[in-house]
């Protein structure tokens, strides 16, 4: 059974991520010449945002632990994949590291936690990632058909392949989204 602190540790940590999807596709905006994919990330970003948001929301803040603290990435192979990520430059790298690599597996972190949680010590907890799963899947499925949409030359395939292979290495060998926090 999660303690307090390890909820804390997750809920800073999913703020931490949710604050840098937020940040970097926003940024991917202005630059996205194709006006569909433009549309999406500029949407979507702000979904992030409301996450970030929610996961504030539940932090346990009158028990000793910090907000700030909590929200962070605690280590540089983290930062520096969401580094490389903001750095993607094609639609189709941007698209594959993020809804082939990044999305699906916060979306297993999230199931796992809900699934872990208490119903009735972490009542709130349980409805809140609920509904944020039921956005970051809707998000995933919206951003592979995206992706689908502008995979349309071997070169495109090449470049999604190769920007998804590079972010899924990066979050293997940082130890994943939630690497160096307790298991739920």
């Amino acid at each position: 059974m999660a303690t307090l602190q390890d909820t804390a540790a997750w809920l800073g940590r999913s703020r931490w991520i949710e604050t840098r999807l937020y940040e970097v596709m926003g940024g991917w905006v202005p630059s996205t010449a194709n006006p569909e994919v433009k549309a999406l990330l500029a949407a979507q970003c702000y979904h992030h945002a409301w996450h970030a948001e929610v996961w504030e929301g539940l932090f346990p803040t009158g028990y000793g632990m910090d907000l700030d603290e909590a929200t962070s990435a605690t280590s540089p192979e983290l930062v520096s994949l969401f580094h490389h990520l903001a750095g993607c430059v094609e639609p189709e790298a941007r698209l594959a590291a993020l809804y082939r690599a990044v999305l699906p597996r916060k979306i297993a972190a999230y199931r796992t936690w809900r699934s872990r949680a208490n119903p009735v010590t972490d009542g709130a907890l349980v409805r809140w990632l609920q509904l944020v799963l039921v956005d970051e899947v809707d998000d995933w499925q919206a951003g592979e058909f995206a992706l689908q949409q502008v995979l349309m030359s071997p070169e495109a395939v090449k470049r999604a392949t190769s920007a998804q292979s590079e972010v899924e290495t990066s979050l293997i060998v940082g130890g994943g989204l939630y690497a160096g926090l307790p298991n739920l």
